[in-house]
């Protein structure tokens, strides 16, 4: 199985990181209370700012996503009651 995601991964690099990230805007939108503040495209991905705020639900499916390989929180914040978190998808 690991040999046949890398042989995808080099084939199509930009189109996978393009799918994780729209399935995390999907997910946000999903999760009431949640929504992305920030984007900034990366050399092989894609750095995200997601708002937290303090009544939001987060669906199982945006917990799943940050709990991926190929994801990095790379910062957690709080401001004026809400948690902010960077994270960079790959």
């Amino acid at each position: 199985m690991t040999r046949v995601s890398n042989w995808i991964r080099n084939l199509f690099p930009d189109s996978l990181s393009e799918v994780r990230v729209r399935n995390f805007e999907r997910c946000v939108e999903d999760s009431p209370g949640t929504r992305i503040v920030d984007e900034l495209p990366l050399g092989n991905g894609q750095e995200l700012t997601i708002r937290l705020a303090p009544d939001s639900s987060t669906s199982s499916d945006l917990v799943g996503l940050l709990n991926n390989a190929n994801v990095t929180i790379t910062k957690l914040s709080t401001e004026e009651g809400a948690a902010y978190l960077e994270v960079r998808i790959e």
